[in-house]
């Protein structure tokens, strides 16, 4: 982590009163041309560090990533997979010869690691996250079959969202419009599902926080939450719940199962 721009101004001033050279540098004006340049060097300071923690992040992304055979290379390797064409061998490595970016269409991909390998992927549909289609299911399992390790069992998924349903009573602030705090309310708990890092976990107190969270909310006891996968049968969620699919939407009447009570 990079030192701070006052952290960086300390050590210098440190420096300065352990240098019997510098014992001139006495003024107490904030304008005085040497406080300036220490300034002005603590702030350049602070942003070259932030630069090298950035490309330090950055390259040891690329290195893990890099590295064959692991949960990050594989769904690195997903993410390289360009709908339509064809893998060249060159030079030992299956390559694309053209490089499209628009045919690259998984949007978020998470690997299990076990065995069988599981790979969750969904694209991107007008800034939703969506499976792909059967076609593009096919194709990128041929990818994932021909980039595998020898040997190595995988399952793709590609499922449409888990979804989500709330039961529970709302206590609100009464003088609020109540129509204009179910927006709020409502839209703090679906902002609060997209918000969930693809294949990361449903957490029930989680979800109960980001309604109290909002503004003119008193009290939200959530009487139960329920998930399941899309086609599947509802069950309660009691810590946490993690989707078949990688991610999550409500179920399309889930709203009608919050009571709003005036407080």
């Amino acid at each position: 982590m990079a030192r701070t721009v006052s952290e960086i101004q300390q050590s210098i001033l440190t420096a300065k009163d352990a240098d019997s050279n510098l014992d001139g540098l006495t003024s107490t004006s904030a304008t005085a041309v040497w406080k300036l340049l220490v300034g002005l060097f603590s702030m350049a300071a602070h942003l070259l560090e932030s630069m090298w923690v950035a490309k330090k992040i950055e390259l040891q992304e690329i290195a893990d990533s890099a590295i064959p055979g692991t949960a990050k290379w594989y769904a690195s390797e997903v993410k390289r997979w360009q709908y339509g064409y064809a893998l060249t061998e060159v030079d030992g490595q299956l390559v694309y010869l053209v490089e499209d970016e628009d045919a690259k269409l998984v949007e978020a991909v998470a690997v299990v690691q076990g065995s069988p390998l599981y790979i969750k992927v969904a694209k991107d549909s007008g800034g939703v996250l969506s499976p792909l289609s059967s076609a593009e299911r096919v194709s990128l399992d041929s990818f994932i079959r021909d980039i595998k390790f020898a040997g190595t069992d995988h399952v793709l998924v590609s499922v449409d969202p888990d979804e989500v349903k709330p039961t529970g009573t709302v206590y609100y602030d009464g003088k609020l419009d109540l129509d204009d705090f179910k927006t709020a309310f409502e839209s703090a708990l679906e902002s609060f599902l997209k918000g969930i890092y693809y294949n990361g976990n449903l957490n029930i107190n989680r979800y109960r926080d980001a309604g109290e969270a909002v503004s003119g909310a008193v009290d939200f006891q959530l009487t139960s939450l329920q998930a399941k996968q899309h086609g599947g049968t509802y069950s309660a969620v009691t810590r946490e719940y993690n989707a078949v699919s990688g991610y999550y939407i409500h179920d399309a009447a889930w709203a009608t199962g919050l009571t709003y009570v005036a407080a």
